[in-house]
């Protein structure tokens, strides 16, 4: 049953997937973590979330060392745009897995989303400490810093994001926004260039 659900689920037939996870927690006799946390996120994607929320409530009591459901809570609450709380969801899940850079990255994101720039790069360079080569992280260090002004740090992380991934076109306008501020505008014509070619190229 929970196999039917997750089925349904990936072919976007939610409501269905929900009827078939919910048989499957029925019919299990005691709760099963691995199926309820499955209804849950079903909710979370049909915007019911603060049945999400009472459900991944309960997960958590049951298993409260368990980083990933914190993960799931923290994505309700970010598509409830309730960026604080998810910000402190993000910390217990970081609290119980340190080694992770996403979870950095997914709080970082949280602190962006309010404005926050400064602890969001702090988060974001976490991640990195944990994975040089997290793109992710790297990109979005680069876009708080240009946020901040800090137009000449900015110019190196979004440098690095396209040595890594040269055909980010995001990466090559921001950049040439920094070089801009900087008053270098020969590079940062050739960077919009490419930028809009970049764009062009996509089918």
């Amino acid at each position: 049953m929970n196999l039917k659900g997750l089925v349904l689920e990936k072919q976007g037939r939610l409501k269905e997937a929900l009827d078939w996870f919910a048989k499957a927690c029925s019919s299990s006799g005691k709760p099963n973590l691995h199926h309820l946390s499955n209804m849950a996120c079903c909710l979370r994607s049909l915007n019911k979330c603060e049945e999400a929320l009472e459900l991944f409530a309960a997960i958590v009591e049951s298993d409260p060392s368990n980083p990933k459901h914190f993960s799931n809570i923290g994505l309700v609450f970010r598509k409830l745009e309730d960026f604080e709380k998810a910000a402190k969801v993000y910390t217990k899940e970081i609290e119980l897995a340190p080694s992770n850079p996403n979870s950095y990255n997914k709080r970082a994101y949280c602190f962006a989303k309010r404005g926050l720039f400064d602890r969001a790069i702090e988060d974001y360079s976490a991640a990195l400490v944990r994975d040089d080569r997290n793109l992710h992280a790297l990109y979005n260090r680069a876009v708080c810093l240009q946020k901040l002004g800090r137009f000449e740090e900015a110019l190196r992380d979004f440098s690095s994001s396209i040595e890594t991934d040269p055909a980010n076109a995001a990466a090559y306008f921001n950049r040439a926004a920094c070089f801009d501020a900087l008053g270098l505008a020969e590079s940062a014509v050739e960077d919009y260039s490419r930028a809009m070619r970049l764009d062009q190229s996509k089918p």
